[in-house]
C-alpha cells in the first residue's frame, strides 16, 4: 500500500486521531512534547500535558482506505 503524506494544522491532526481512536483505526501521533531531551523526559512531558494543550507535529493513520480517507478527507496533498 503506497503512503499518502497529508497537510494540516495541529489541532486538525488532534481530531483526525481522536476520531480514529474511535474508529479502532490503528494510529501514531508526534508531539511537540516529544521533541528535546530523553525519552524519558518526552514521555513524563507528554503525560504532565493536558489533552487541550498538545500539539502534534504529525499523525499516522493505518486502517481500511474507506474509514481512513473519510477521518482525513479535509487535509491537503503535502507538496
Amino acid at each position: 500500500m503506497p503512503y499518502i503524506i497529508l497537510r494540516g494544522k495541529s489541532n486538525e491532526i488532534g481530531k483526525a486521531v481522536t476520531e480514529a481512536r474511535a474508529q479502532s483505526i490503528e494510529c501514531v501521533s508526534f508531539l511537540e512534547t516529544m521533541t528535546g531531551g530523553s525519552y524519558v523526559e518526552q514521555m513524563e512531558k507528554t503525560a504532565q500535558t493536558t489533552a487541550e494543550n498538545l500539539k502534534f507535529y504529525a499523525a499516522v493513520l493505518y486502517g481500511p482506505w474507506e474509514t481512513v480517507s473519510a477521518i482525513t478527507k479535509k487535509f491537503s496533498l503535502y507538496k
